[in-house]
């Protein structure tokens, strides 16, 4: 078994014994399958065996054509950082929010393995297969060009959860679909289908963050082809009225030098959303209370302190009747 070790910010590969196989020059090493591992340096890969024998020069494109999932906080997160201007081009691909992105071999080499995908098409015109029996296999790509357009037409999706999607490039285009931020009083709710509500709400949740960092939205123009639906958290269906007076009442019950202010808020907000809608489950025996799946609350904002706990410190029983859903959000 190989391990990975680092000297003076650069990455090499040794066994568990101590004996180093590979020299800590490289940007980044990773295990790709229980007998294959990975070696970057720059843009381009190389792959060894459990043996340390090498199975791949580093040769192979490093960076693949994708996108990256994001989600309101990682968003948030973002133009806090960065500022606004520098916030990529946001797109619903797959019915998932994204941005465009390279995406490092060390990030989907693992899972394009496990889907027998580990291909590449070279500059040189070879096309390479790592197989099973730890070889790659050479072949000139043009003797392969149905395969070979298939590894160049590839476009990859890293979910929020590291899952791995795939399309075209075709499907890609027909299916991207560009968002930016939602200006206020440019629709009417009634009009929209779920997927479409599904977006405008995500918009909504998002202008108010950014409204509370004092950065002005941007016009949207939501595209009308069918998604997936998709929603990180149904509190994001939230009329922004609602959001405001929940905010202004939780805003009351924080310090205003309380860390990590803004995530706190939305997930409080959350909190007393799923508690309104009977999401949160009591335990007689234990005295207990708990999220109800598939919902996720993340307690450890709150040093993992109990939903129970939180619902009273904050008194967010407060906000049932505001966000109870008689059905119009789901």
């Amino acid at each position: 078994m190989l391990v990975s070790f680092s000297v003076k910010g650069k990455a090499g590969l040794k066994f568990s014994s101590g004996e180093i196989t590979l020299s800590a020059v490289y940007d980044a090493t990773w295990r790709i399958s229980p007998r294959l591992y990975g070696f970057r340096s720059g843009d381009q890969y190389g792959i060894l065996s459990h043996t340390g024998r090498q199975v791949q020069a580093c040769a192979l494109p490093a960076l693949y054509v994708g996108f990256r999932e994001v989600t309101p906080a990682t968003v948030l997160d973002w133009v806090t950082e960065h500022g606004i201007g520098n916030l990529p081009r946001l797109q619903w691909v797959l019915g998932r929010l994204c941005y465009a992105d390279l995406l490092r071999a060390e990030e989907v080499t693992s899972k394009l393995w496990h889907i027998d995908q580990l291909r590449h098409v070279l500059p040189s015109g070879e096309l390479i297969h790592i197989t099973p029996a730890q070889r790659a296999d050479s072949m000139p790509a043009a003797a392969y060009v149905a395969e070979a357009t298939s590894i160049q037409e590839n476009v990859l999706v890293l979910t929020e959860s590291t899952h791995l999607l795939s399309l075209t490039r075709q499907e890609c285009l027909e299916s991207a679909i560009a968002v930016e931020l939602l200006a206020a009083g440019k629709y009417t709710e009634a009009a929209l289908n779920p997927t479409q509500a599904a977006r405008w709400a995500f918009n909504r949740q998002l202008r108010a963050l950014l409204t509370s960092l004092d950065i002005t939205p941007i016009a949207c123009q939501p595209q009308s082809e069918r998604v997936d639906d998709y929603l990180p958290y149904e509190v994001l269906r939230l009329p922004e009225e609602i959001v405001r007076r929940c905010r202004e009442h939780i805003d009351a019950h924080l310090d205003e030098d309380t860390p990590q202010r803004e995530k706190k808020i939305w997930q409080l907000v959350f909190l007393a959303w799923l508690a309104a809608n009977n999401h949160i489950l009591y335990c007689a025996e234990s005295g207990s209370m708990t999220v109800s799946t598939p919902f996720v609350f993340d307690g450890g904002l709150f040093d993992n302190r109990t939903a129970g706990e939180l619902l009273d410190e904050y008194d967010l029983w407060h906000l049932a009747p505001w966000l109870r859903d008689g059905g119009r959000f789901l």
